[in-house]
């Protein structure tokens, strides 16, 4: 088996501008296609200081939800050129420059941002006091179950 996996691109093509076509095909079959200002702003490298218009990150959010959630998640059955494996590619093809463009940045934030929910709050006042009290006596039965074995077992002498 070879470590190395060839890409599914060609050198003259982009994994980014594959990802903009995905996406932007995504708001054409919506009704809603994106405009070319869009699209320069979505292509252009990222900066804190020029952020995406929040408009066109719910825009894109919610079209770059419907790109992935269409994909099989099995990686056997979706296609060569799928957006995830587009923004793969795309990562590892930028992953050596400094910056990256705002599409990127911004798919992987939706992307891991929908894998991983946040953990919910933890338990506060009285229902924290409840739950150690629950595990200290969930040790103490453990503890004298344990006892109660290992006398029966080695007959106690």
């Amino acid at each position: 088996m070879s470590w190395f996996v060839k890409s599914p691109f060609a050198p003259e093509e982009d994994p980014v501008g594959h990802m903009m076509d995905l996406i932007n095909a995504e708001a054409e079959k919506a009704g809603q296609p994106l405009t070319q200002s869009d699209l320069d702003i979505l292509s252009k490298e990222h900066s804190d200081l020029d952020p995406i218009p929040d408009d066109l990150q719910q825009r894109v959010r919610k079209l770059i939800i419907r790109v992935l959630d269409e994909e099989p998640w099995d990686e056997f059955e979706r296609e060569v050129k799928s957006f995830g494996s587009s923004m793969e590619w795309a990562r590892r093809w930028h992953g050596a420059k400094s910056s990256n463009p705002n599409i990127l940045i911004f798919a992987e934030q939706v992307y891991w941002g929908a894998r991983y929910k946040p953990a919910p709050n933890p338990l506060k006042g009285w229902a924290l006091v409840g739950d150690r009290i629950l595990v200290v006596l969930c040790a103490l039965v453990l503890v004298l179950s344990v006892g109660i074995i290992g006398g029966i077992l080695f007959g106690g002498k």
